[in-house]
Parts: structure tokens; C-alpha cells; sequence
């Protein structure tokens, strides 16, 4: 997901031009969002018996879980790439720690 990364360092803002990969995250960010809604609303219909799932919710779980954890990874990456491309080294990320250049020899 490497796009260049500039520092503002008046402001302390990370400013890049976005690339074809953070769009497609964005997108897949969105589509993520819209099935968890999907997903939310259904289960709550089905437990006031408005509605059945058609496929079995164990499925519909696992898919979505899926999808949950391979934005997240994503996600992660992208942040991890911009740390570093900012020459950020020693960062916590969700209990993580982002490697990152360092200025200490060897």
C-alpha cells in the first residue's frame, strides 16, 4: 500500500496523495460497513421474528468474520507502512509494535 508519505511539520498532519490500494481498502472498508449493518439489522428481525436467514447464521458468521479480520490486517498493514514511510520507529499498534527504522547503530 506504499504511497508516499510527506509530513506537515507545522501542523503534524501525514499528508500522501491516496493510490489505487488505499482506494480499494477505502472500498472494501465500505462494503465491510454495509454488511455488518446488513448483518446487525437481520439478526435483530429474526430475534423479534420478523424474518428468517436464509442461510444457516453460523455461515453468515464466519464469512463476514472472515472479511472483518482481512480488512483489519489490511488495515493494519497500511498504518504500519505509513509509520514507517514517516520514519516513525517503536510504535504501539493495537498491542503491537510497528517496526520502523532505527537511529540506534547495529
Amino acid at each position: 500500500m506504499g504511497a508516499a508519505v510527506d509530513v506537515d511539520d507545522q501542523a503534524g498532519r501525514v499528508t500522501a496523495a491516496m493510490n489505487h490500494d488505499e482506494l480499494v481498502l477505502l472500498a472494501e472498508l465500505s462494503s465491510v460497513n454495509q454488511d455488518m449493518a446488513r448483518y446487525i439489522g437481520r439478526v435483530l428481525d429474526v430475534d423479534r421474528g420478523l424474518t428468517e436467514f436464509t442461510t444457516p447464521l453460523s455461515e453468515v458468521e464466519r464469512e463476514l468474520g472472515a472479511r472483518l479480520v482481512a480488512v483489519g490486517q489490511a488495515l493494519d498493514a497500511q498504518a504500519r507502512s505509513r509509520l514507517i514511510g514517516a520514519g516513525v520507529s517503536g510504535l504501539t499498534i493495537a498491542g503491537d509494535v510497528a517496526e520502523g527504522p532505527s537511529d540506534e547503530p547495529g
